[in-house]
């Protein structure tokens, strides 16, 4: 088994959990931002980053109770959530499974569904490109919708470069889950105060299906990031880090 996580600073826990292709390298300036103030984990998904040589769930489900038991086996009892696109996915199950111990959820760059309208194409299509063409052809395309700019973006590189060290089995197990993922009718019972994080940018989890998700949700809170598309934490992230900073509460400024 690869590294599960990166754990730094002190205080109460704020578990940072990425995306598609990603790992927790995406989150450097989330880490140097936070850590000073919280206890801060971001954790790696089995498939992707240090655990590429691990098998990736084909379930949200799965991918949360695993989730869950690293944080178990951490010895975090209570914390914070910050997930992004299949990790918002994800977050939304963790609250469902183990809400109980969460004192606030960051639901980023996702949606209550895997119905997206507005992405860029279909899962279906994306599955069938990286079957076919291997990550090496169909991530750069992929990673450049993430960012406003595309191949453009200074962050754009080190992203890809990081999702290719994924297989092509992780990445499209990663879509099925989130192809199987409606929470719709089910989320009222999450009590934890959410912000959902969205950029007017987007090409995947569009503003529209932010508002949708923030609709369902009994204490929810809306953000829309201007300028930003899926990777407003890399694009803007000292913006995304004072949202997500002064909502988590704390010391942090």
């Amino acid at each position: 088994m690869g590294k599960t996580h990166f754990r730094k600073g002190r205080g109460r826990t704020v578990v940072f959990q990425h995306g598609l292709l990603g790992g927790w390298q995406v989150w450097r300036a989330q880490i140097a931002a936070f850590a000073p103030y919280f206890d801060v984990i971001a954790l790696n998904l089995p498939g992707f980053s240090d655990r590429a040589d691990e098998a990736a769930p084909t379930t949200i489900v799965e991918i949360a109770a695993a989730q869950i038991a690293l944080l178990d086996s951490l010895g975090v009892d209570r914390f914070s959530f910050v997930g992004h696109s299949l990790g918002g996915f994800t977050a939304q199950q963790v609250a469902l499974t183990a809400g109980d111990r969460l004192d606030r959820l960051v639901l980023y760059g996702t949606a209550i569904s895997s119905n997206l309208p507005g992405r860029f194409e279909t899962h279906d299509q994306t599955i069938a490109r990286v079957r076919r063409d291997g990550l090496e052809k169909a991530a750069p395309d992929l990673v450049a919708s993430w960012f406003v700019a595309g191949r453009d973006d200074p962050n754009y590189g080190p992203t890809l470069e990081l999702g290719l060290r994924s297989t092509v089995d992780a990445a499209c197990n990663a879509i099925r889950a989130i192809q199987g993922w409606d929470a719709t009718g089910r989320l009222g019972v999450v009590n934890a105060p959410t912000l959902v994080i969205c950029g007017d940018r987007e090409r995947n989890a569009t503003p529209e299906v932010a508002y949708a998700l923030w609709k369902a949700l009994p204490h929810g809170r809306l953000c829309v990031l201007p300028d930003c598309a899926h990777a407003a934490h890399l694009e803007r992230a000292d913006f995304f880090n004072s949202v997500v900073g002064q909502f988590l509460g704390g010391d942090f400024r």
